[in-house]
């Protein structure tokens, strides 16, 4: 009937203003720069402390016990940084914020896999502050993307962003995987393979502050974080 045909018509129409909204589509963007980055470095933690065990001189049992038991508090230790960010971002700004915080946790990415072999309790630490930064900006993207997103449409706003970004934390830990057996140099325990894989994370993570710097210069920006952008 007619109401089927409006509803259907208002439905395209939503999503297609959302696709059109540049601000918008830039956000979305970072976040799954984000959601690359966090997903790829959570899903090789525990494979990549098992191996640093086993180059420290663990047994291979022990080692992927500790492995695990160090990644669950590393990967927990991130769940206190997203209220930090958040207050952060009411006074600094959502875009400054969450690219300050997406730096930091790129130059982790980029670093972590030279680190292979050295003590775990220094793994632990630095694991801690990469764990800090990866989750962090998380709240602050999806509200900066409500916040630029038209009224009528953050539903379907925050419906593409979960999308693409649950499609790039799928992709990532399988990227991550490929470039580790890619750059497998067939010397058992050999580091550059897992520096090259980390770095990919690293790198993936750059593209979010390259978008928000764009979404920073838009007029848009003024409407997140009572106009601090």
């Amino acid at each position: 009937d007619d109401r089927g045909v409006k509803a259907g018509d208002a439905g395209k129409r939503l999503r297609l203003e959302v696709l059109r909204s540049k601000p918008s589509l830039l956000m979305i963007l970072a976040y799954a720069a984000h959601m690359w980055e966090q997903y790829g470095m959570r899903a090789w933690m525990a494979a990549f402390l098992t191996m640093s065990l086993l180059e420290s001189g663990y047994d291979k049992g022990k080692a992927a016990g500790l492995g695990a038991s160090l990644t669950a508090i590393i990967v927990a230790a991130g769940g206190f940084s997203t209220c930090i960010a958040g207050v952060l971002s009411d006074r600094m700004g959502r875009t400054r914020t969450a690219s300050t915080i997406m730096i930091i946790s790129a130059v982790f990415s980029l670093g972590f896999g030279w680190l292979l072999g050295l003590p775990p309790i220094l793994l632990v630490l630095v694991g801690i502050a990469y764990s800090f930064f990866v989750v962090a900006e998380t709240p602050v993207l999806s509200a900066g993307l409500t916040e630029l997103a038209p009224p009528h449409a953050v539903g379907a706003a925050m419906g593409f962003q979960t999308l693409i970004g649950f499609i790039a934390a799928a992709a990532s830990p399988t990227v991550f995987g490929w470039v580790l057996d890619w750059t497998n140099p067939g010397q058992s325990g050999a580091p550059t393979n897992w520096v090259w894989a980390f770095l990919i994370l690293g790198l993936g993570a750059l593209v979010g502050p390259m978008a928000l710097s764009i979404v920073r210069r838009l007029p848009e920006s003024d409407r997140m974080g009572a106009g601090k952008g």
